[in-house]
């Protein structure tokens, strides 16, 4: 009996005794996984770290992280869609954003301010955005999420107008247009000469595009007695006709797409066509070059970056298969591409319009029927080319600088190459 006890005894302090150990071993076990998660976390920390210096090393010094202007507007107490409006046109910005959750907030010289005002309740922003519409456009709002149009202010200035449901309400943005339409740039002088064939105006938006496609139509208008169609969404500039008849209708409110309008104004056999809508698919792409290949003179835009690019976007619209006997087309009828790049002054105040400026050739037309169109911008960098008119938009940008219209340091922030300033004999 006294040998089962010590038995006993001596079993349970064996038992005790492995899961002392087995205790230790977890704890060991835990604190080594501890150890080697914490040195895991270590190497981490010091790896983010080596990122974020190596990212603000890479950070070009001139770039500095401040806040959001502040604009007074002058507005106190209750307000309108019109008084904001007003207020735009004081302080001379160019577009206005209203939405919810935030005061009403304008763009000033290429940058974004905000006004001294409230911030904007949903209901507030849906009333405000409301008095700029018709009914039947708040229709069209409630039911298809989107609208734009132009919008006029008392006579004077006339506004493009986009608004589209958010996920907390309806936002909208106001574009100043032009109250007047400005030359056409001497160094566009060629396009005046053309009487048939598609010339392309492309850049980002807000670029200028439909302020160079008014400043042809207007060259025409007082120079040629043709007749002219623009297809437009909204419709823009207001043409007084002169030499020429121009007829503008608008998509949404004179006709039901761009397809509609172009079907319909090559049945009027027009001298020029302007679209003002961009280019979104097939069907418009094959009317386009059409209208060309009919003998019209058609101005289009695209929202591409440059001529090359625009030529890709164009036959990105067809099956492989097409893409040969589309390039031999554009390339026949195409007459010159004009891109647009809007860089900030070098004071500040306000922005630089840098152009790309390809006319097509025979050169050219060959490099786009053989699918060589990356080769274009190597082209149009030869002094021959250059004696043509044509400039790439690196070009245009190093003109810029050379001439202290804008400063180098926003041209290579913005991704220009700037190797040109040398052969231009500028450092």
């Amino acid at each position: 009996m006294l040998g089962r006890l010590f038995t006993g005894k001596e079993k349970n302090d064996k038992e005790k005794k492995t899961e002392e150990q087995e205790e230790s071993v977890d704890i060991f076990r835990k604190t080594r996984s501890t150890q080697t998660k914490t040195k895991r976390l270590t190497g981490l920390e010091i790896e983010k770290d080596r990122i974020i210096s190596d990212a603000i090393h890479k950070v070009p010094k001139s770039r500095k992280v401040k806040d959001i202007e502040i604009v007074k507007t002058n507005i106190t107490g209750s307000f309108n869609i019109e008084d904001l409006l007003e207020a735009m046109s004081q302080i001379q910005t160019s577009e206005l954003y209203i939405n919810p959750g935030i005061s009403p907030c304008f763009r000033l010289y290429g940058e974004l301010v905000k006004s001294d005002m409230e911030a904007l309740a949903e209901e507030e922003c849906k009333e405000l955005l409301y008095q700029a519409c018709t009914e039947e456009q708040i229709e069209d709002l409630e039911t298809s999420g989107e609208v734009s149009f132009s919008f006029k202010l008392k006579e004077k200035e006339r506004f493009r107008v986009s608004i589209s449901k958010e996920f907390n309400g309806f936002g909208g943005v106001f574009k100043r247009i032009p109250s007047e339409i400005i030359p056409l740039s001497p160094a566009l002088d060629p396009l005046t000469h053309y009487k048939r064939g598609l010339v392309i105006i492309s850049g980002p938006s807000d670029s200028g595009k439909s302020t160079t496609a008014a400043s042809i139509i207007e060259y025409i208008n007082q120079n040629r007695e043709e007749l002219i169609i623009t297809i437009e969404n909204p419709v823009e500039f207001i043409y007084e006709n002169k030499k020429s008849i121009i007829i503008q209708r608008e998509i949404g409110t004179n006709v039901y797409s761009s397809k509609e309008a172009l079907q319909s104004a090559l049945r009027e056999n027009p001298d020029v066509i302007f679209i003002g809508a961009e280019l979104r698919d097939m069907d418009n792409i094959l009317l386009t070059l059409k209208a060309a290949e009919m003998g019209s003179l058609v101005l289009c835009v695209l929202h591409m970056d440059n001529a090359m690019n625009s030529i890709k976007k164009i036959l990105s619209f067809f099956p492989p298969d097409k893409s040969p006997q589309m390039a031999k087309r554009l390339s026949s009828v195409l007459k010159a591409i004009i891109s647009h790049k809007l860089i900030p002054k070098q004071d500040k105040k306000g922005q630089c319009l840098a152009m790309e400026i390809m006319f097509n050739s025979r050169e050219i037309s060959d490099l786009i029927n053989k699918g060589n169109i990356d080769e274009i911008n190597t082209l149009m960098s030869k002094a021959d080319f250059k004696l043509l008119g044509m400039q790439t938009m690196n070009d245009s940008v190093c003109t810029l600088i050379r001439n202290k219209m804008i400063s180098s340091d926003i041209a290579r922030d913005m991704g220009f190459d700037l190797s040109g300033l040398v052969e231009m004999g500028s450092s």
